[in-house]
């Protein structure tokens, strides 16, 4: 394979893209990302703050009874929500932060599992997208779910 481009294109996996509309959609693409992150940190930020308003409120046992339902307040209930939407939201954002990672090493596209180029439809749609529709849909194809397993894979696209 013959790479064309400067030293810096290279090293930053530009070269051999130059010309062919790849350098426009990874613009778009890295705009999407952006937006994505900024919207998934102020979802994190947003519950934060929902939780550390339900902390000072209520003591960590407590719990309020509706006098005609019996059942408990949804205080727990939101406290669980608010958690998992603080947790998504960081999920989201490990997520665009490893495809605007990939941008800028040149990989992006590239399924995580097989290495083959993710179509640009799905990438359009989903511009985090790690994995092929192969990939994804293969239960062995490793759709990595756990929260550590994407960590890990952050930290190494990070060295």
């Amino acid at each position: 394979m013959h790479i064309t481009g400067t030293r810096s294109e290279v090293a930053s996996g530009a070269a051999g893209r130059r010309g062919n509309g790849n350098d426009e959609f990874l613009a778009r693409q890295r705009e999407k990302l952006v937006r994505a992150r900024v919207s998934s940190e102020a979802r994190r930020v947003e519950g934060e703050a929902d939780l550390a308003r339900l902390a000072q409120g209520e003591g960590p046992d407590e719990v309020q009874f509706d006098d005609e339902s019996g059942e408990g307040d949804s205080t727990g209930v939101a406290r669980d929500r608010d958690r998992t939407v603080v947790e998504l939201a960081r999920a989201t954002t490990e997520e665009v932060d490893l495809a605007l990672a990939k941008i800028d090493q040149g990989t992006y596209g590239r399924c995580d599992h097989c290495g083959e180029r993710i179509p640009r439809a799905r990438l359009e749609a989903l511009p985090a997208a790690q994995l092929c529709l192969d990939c994804k849909g293969n239960p062995r194809g490793g759709g990595l779910t756990n929260l550590t397993q994407r960590q890990q894979r952050l930290a190494n696209v990070r060295r």
